[in-house]
């Protein structure tokens, strides 16, 4: 920049990458590489209708009086569940 030269950048923002994941084309692509029978029902149970939902456990100063604290079950249609090991590679396939 100091030589008066040009500067390019090229940034991607993955971070919401999971949600855009075609649920139907992703099951045809399993097909398409012979996952089928048990393991693809399995893959589709996993994506049919992923919930979510926050669990604390509360105690006092001496670990006594244990509370557990659970929000609703929230569903989150058409997004990919992340966080598990089976994100990467079942996204990889997607694209």
């Amino acid at each position: 920049m100091d030589q008066q030269l040009h500067v390019s950048g090229l940034f991607f923002d993955l971070s919401k990458v999971y949600d855009v994941i075609n649920h139907q084309i992703l099951l045809n692509k399993l097909e398409y590489y012979r996952i089928r029978g048990t393991i693809k029902a399995w893959i589709k149970s996993y994506l049919s209708y992923p919930s979510q939902f926050v669990e604390i456990l509360k105690t006092n100063n001496r670990g006594r009086n244990q509370q557990i604290c659970k929000s609703l079950h929230k569903e989150t249609k058409q997004r990919f569940p992340q966080g598990s090991v089976l994100a990467p590679p079942v996204f990889l396939l997607s694209i």
